[in-house]
């Protein structure tokens, strides 16, 4: 082949815009009569060539015009950023988003959004909405930063429930891919090369992770929580009191009114809703009067159907306001036990995923992606997913009642194939699994601990305490339950349980 390169354009350094596929079919009439087909890689243009000139004719062809498009592209690319670029305008950026945050902190304080009614992040974020609008439409703010500020304060714990102990997550994969999601606590905790790291002191993950103010938590920030801003105290005076000292009054004797005495005996009412946060919520119970959409209830007939859930963002299932009937003031609540089934289709076998947490409490939280797409998959035309809850109450009698749920799971990166690989060798074509579906059972999920309960022995100790106390052997989701006034001994026969191991005893209430 003749010594003649390809040219390229003056300044424009060789790259993947000027490479090339070329297969040539036939040479037998030599080098300069070659034939054969070549393909440019980045805009898959082709040609067939019967010459080494025609060949290299289309490739000047080719480059050049990528050369010309990068010429009148690039300026435009350059100046179409928020914080960073070459226009000017990019300057006053910066001053521009800590005057809106000072805004938005004031009108739209994070400790007032709650998760109560009217409180909501729902609320939180259209209160957020209204401070950016107003400041795109007096120009405080550019167009191009919208974006940037808008999905910025989305990543907060503002209007979360509090029972969730939500927090900004750094995470870094072994890809080194920074990122930082809102977390349940529970939940933010390394896994073999996954690092995660929890920010409790801040309530947004910019704040807790933004080293370089880009208003980004990526590859350029350090993984880690920034160290929280001590506040410098203002000096204060201390005043001199000359005022008459008052005399002290003493308080007469208030009557002890006798309490009533309970006698609560009514059942389990079970309230369960879908994203208590987004706007509007589904209420899943109790069901509308005369609604037949919970029957029947169990794995195939799946119960209670909600509305397909979005997979691309964290989904709860909140049953904390479930009524036990039996219990008086002072009573323990009910315990709560979640498990998840494959649809029938796919043999309605359990599920769990390290992206899905609480399942021994009264929230169930599914992050993004934590299920497979089972489109086009043995689903067939029934592609809902199945939730059980249980609810044991630790009042006697001890009543308990099991509620189903089934939903479709649309929008979801994983597939079938994937999920699969991950939960059973822990790996997709050989990489280690870092996104929510792998390798997490519920058994692997550390036990939050219950408020009020204090564990007293492990099997086969004593649990000791004074007064009258409800006491329960086993293990989360499985509890054997008596009311005692002393000491007993956690065996299975004290409390009528089959033999096992790994389980404990603990009490309700304080050891006074």
């Amino acid at each position: 082949m003749p010594n003649d390169p390809i040219p390229t354009a003056t300044g424009i350094p060789l790259s993947v815009d000027a490479a090339f596929v070329v297969h040539l079919t036939s040479t037998e009439a030599g080098p300069e009569a070659a034939c054969g087909r070549v393909e440019h890689i980045t805009s898959g243009q082709s040609a067939r060539f019967v010459s080494v000139a025609e060949l290299l004719g289309f490739m000047r062809q080719i480059v050049a015009a990528m050369a010309l498009l990068m010429a009148f592209a690039m300026p435009a690319w350059s100046d179409a950023t928020c914080l960073t670029g070459s226009d000017p305008e990019v300057q006053a950026d910066a001053a521009a988003i800590i005057a809106l945050r000072t805004g938005i902190d004031t009108a739209c304080p994070c400790a007032s959004f709650d998760g109560t009614k009217g409180k909501s992040r729902s609320d939180y974020l259209r209160c957020v909405k209204r401070e950016i609008d107003a400041a795109l439409d007096t120009g405080a703010l550019r167009a191009k930063c919208k974006s940037r500020v808008k999905g910025a304060l989305q990543a907060s714990t503002c209007g979360r429930k509090p029972h969730l102990q939500a927090v900004p997550c750094i995470q870094t994969p072994p890809s080194g891919k920074i990122g930082c999601a809102i977390r349940p606590a529970a939940g933010c905790q390394s896994k073999g090369r996954q690092v995660r790291v929890a920010c409790p002191d801040y309530g947004t993950c910019v704040d807790a992770g933004d080293g370089n103010a880009d208003y980004l938590v990526d590859r350029l920030d350090s993984g880690a929580c920034l160290p929280t801003p001590t506040p410098t105290p203002a000096p204060t005076a201390t005043p001199i009191d000359t005022a008459t000292p008052t005399p002290t009054e003493t308080p007469s004797a208030t009557p002890t009114e006798t309490p009533t005495a309970c006698t609560a005996s009514g059942p389990i009412i079970a309230h369960v809703v879908v994203n208590e946060d987004v706007d509007p919520k589904i209420v899943l119970l109790p069901p509308a009067p005369g609604s037949e959409h919970c029957d029947p209830q169990n794995v195939l007939g799946g119960g209670c159907e909600t509305t397909g859930l979005d997979g691309t963002i964290t989904n709860d299932f909140d049953a904390s306001a479930t009524v036990d009937g039996a219990a008086c003031p002072g009573d323990p609540p009910p315990s709560f036990r979640w498990e998840l089934f494959r649809p029938p289709g796919l043999s309605a076998t359990p599920y769990a995923a390290a992206g899905i947490t609480g399942y021994h409490g009264a929230v169930l939280t599914i992050l993004p992606h934590s299920f497979p797409s089972v489109e086009d998959s043995e689903a067939g035309g029934d592609p809902n997913w199945r939730v059980s809850l249980t609810i044991q109450s630790n009042v006697f009698p001890f009543q308990s009642t099991q509620k189903w749920f089934q939903f479709e799971y649309a929008s979801s990166s994983l597939t079938l194939q994937m999920s699969t690989d991950c939960q059973r060798i822990g790996h997709i074509q050989g990489e280690e699994c870092t996104i929510e579906a792998a390798n997490g059972l519920p058994s692997t999920e550390a036990p939050q601990p219950e408020p009020g309960w204090t564990i007293c022995a492990s099997e086969g100790g004593t649990c000791s305490f004074s007064g009258p106390r409800t006491v329960r052997f086993g293990v989360p989701g499985s509890y054997y339950r008596t009311d005692t006034d002393g000491p007993i001994s956690c065996t299975h026969t004290t409390f009528g349980a089959a033999p096992g191991a790994g389980r404990h005893c603990e009490y309700y209430g304080s050891n006074g």
